[in-house]
């Protein structure tokens, strides 16, 4: 489903881009050829460029040397010479290309970076919106719920983040909705527990802090999480030793 929406989600930026390219195209030609205006629709070039740039970070290059060479020749057409003018402007074109291109660049090995700390991380993290949607689950988060990082992604905290006390007669506040309410980081009772979507139950302790943007604001909130059921059943068992007698198992 996720791959299927993937595709379609590429066609329709696609659409999009060669549609505008068109556009500008169509424009161009009737302002350059038809007007002998050659200066206003190139401002029509950057639209493309930043789009294509965002979406199709390996063309934009190729895209900006197709679009100054184009207006070029369009304006020798118009004037019949080859004009310093048009030269510049395809030239500020590839520059801004290239400047897109190196900014892109940066950006996705932030985000690698990231996602590889992420993943050596050996605590679960989920973050979620402020609408309590799942926007992150790293490799820890993915095996503990039993959701992948894809399936999740805009589901509900609360669906894919099973909680609840260990004895089912009690209740496990919110961490997500503590943390939120309280703009604090906070921290689930004892006993948490949280059942992942083939029904196997893991013991846990958890804190929630809110994530803040430049200004302060909060964005969201970021949910750290380990498996604590092997320390668990090692403390009920020294709790049992200590309350029974080891020959007779009476207390």
């Amino acid at each position: 489903m996720e791959k299927y929406q993937a595709t379609i989600n590429n066609q329709i930026r696609m659409t999009i881009v060669g549609l505008c390219l068109l556009g500008t195209i169509f424009v161009a030609v009737y302002f350059n050829y038809f007007k002998g205006i050659d200066v206003v629709y190139t401002h029509l070039f950057y639209v493309v460029i930043v789009m294509v740039g965002l979406w199709y970070k390996r063309y934009v290059i190729q895209l900006a040397m197709f679009l100054g060479l184009f207006h070029i020749v369009m304006d020798y057409l118009s004037f019949g010479a080859f004009l310093l003018a048009p030269i510049l402007r395809a030239s500020i074109l590839l520059f801004v290309a290239f400047g897109i291109y190196f900014l892109i660049n940066q950006l996705e090995s932030s985000h690698k970076n990231l996602d590889r700390v992420m993943k050596s991380v050996g605590d679960g993290i989920i973050v979620v919106d402020l609408e309590q949607r799942v926007t992150m689950l790293n490799r820890v988060a993915e095996e503990l719920t039993g959701w992948t990082n894809d399936e999740a992604c805009g589901k509900s905290f609360n669906l894919v983040f099973n909680l609840a006390h260990e004895n089912c007669e009690y209740q496990v506040p919110n961490p997500v909705d503590e943390a939120l309410r309280t703009d604090q980081s906070t921290a689930s009772t004892n006993h948490a527990v949280i059942t992942d979507r083939l029904g196997n139950r893991f013991n846990i302790e958890d804190s929630a802090t809110p994530v803040k943007d430049g200004e302060g604001t909060t964005t969201g909130v970021v949910l750290i999480f380990r498996d604590i059921s092997e320390r668990t059943a090692q403390n009920e068992q020294i709790d049992y030793l200590s309350y029974h007698d080891h020959l007779t198992g009476l207390y």
